[in-house]
């Protein structure tokens, strides 16, 4: 890993290395005890959650476009239960207002089907994958990342097609 992939994984949150560098290794200096020395040294909460999501991102950015899309056209169809269970708890509840709002609660069990099954869903999953092209915007992580978004856009369309499709056919409409 070259010395400049070492430094982003050290994010300390965007500071500035002036003023506040030369404050925080004074505070270091001045720790009374070792345990506040260690606590000093340790990178800020913020910057392990950005290097946490980076690397998820990475992990996305790099895998195999066949298991994306399986992964894509998986969610498609989940999520295409979101209307299919709101379907049918509009036709069996009773038209009053607490009706509408427990049919509308029915729309999250394609999300939450797609959640569990960790599904690669376009709004959710591709989200993390900025996070390395934004920290080394090059022109392979950017069509990675393209590549990303076009597959998992595909897959979700293809799944809730294939679904519509499905019910068109057999479904006592």
């Amino acid at each position: 890993m070259s010395q400049h992939h070492q430094a982003d994984d050290n994010f300390e949150g965007g500071e500035e290395h002036g003023e506040e560098s030369s404050q925080r290794d004074t505070s270091v200096q001045d720790a009374s005890s070792p345990k506040e020395e260690r606590e000093a040294k340790l990178p800020s909460r913020a910057a392990v959650v950005h290097q946490h999501l980076r690397l998820e991102g990475q992990k996305e950015l790099s895998r195999d476009s066949m298991a994306l899309l399986w992964s894509a056209i998986a969610a498609g169809i989940s999520m295409s239960f979101s209307m299919v269970a709101r379907g049918v708890m509009h036709a069996h509840l009773p038209e009053t207002d607490i009706g509408f709002l427990v049919e509308c609660i029915g729309y999250t069990v394609g999300f939450i089907a797609v959640i569990l099954a960790r599904q690669q869903l376009f709004t959710e999953n591709t989200v993390t994958a900025v996070l390395p092209v934004m920290s080394h915007p090059t022109l392979p992580n950017v069509g990675a990342l393209g590549r990303l978004w076009g597959v998992v856009l595909v897959g979700n369309l293809l799944g809730r097609c294939a679904l519509l499709i499905y019910l068109s056919a057999y479904a006592d409409v």
